[in-house]
């Protein structure tokens, strides 16, 4: 007979349940109790499960207000700017020392980029001073 700990045990509708401390092999000695048990468990959960299944949850619908103007020509600034350099999201972001999702919530205008976003951005693009510079006035209006 061996001693088993605790552990979490995947149901067959892929809920989980967990499984007291037991002995395996406790059949074969004469104790079914822990069979029992953990049958108990998974019916168990497939009952709780089955029951949370028939809540309905509410639907979220997320809005957000519009872009400000200069925001707006600051993120189809930077989009441009990425799509004539021919830099992906991740390109430009491991070139620029941010992630991918940085970039990608920049370009929607999820994430108003700090003056080093910019900075690191135009680097990465390979931008002249003066666009660099209009992109730095584009940032600094935005609210």
């Amino acid at each position: 007979m061996t001693q088993v700990r605790g552990h979490w045990r995947r149901n067959a509708n892929g809920t989980l349940s967990w499984v007291r401390a037991h002995s395996r092999g406790a059949a074969a000695a004469g104790g079914a109790g822990g069979i029992l048990l953990v049958i108990g468990l998974f019916v168990w959960g497939g009952i709780s499960n089955s029951a949370s299944n028939d809540v309905r949850q509410p639907q979220v619908t997320v809005t957000r207000s519009p872009l400000s103007p200069a925001h707006a020509q600051l993120v189809e600034a930077l989009r441009a700017a990425r799509q004539r350099s021919g830099l992906s999201l991740e390109g430009a972001g491991r070139r620029a020392g941010v992630s991918a999702k940085e970039v990608s919530d920049i370009e929607t205008g999820l994430l108003v980029p700090t003056p080093d976003d910019v900075t690191g951005l135009s680097n990465a693009y390979q931008l002249s001073p003066d666009e660099w510079t209009s992109l730095v006035i584009l940032q600094s209006s935005v609210h």
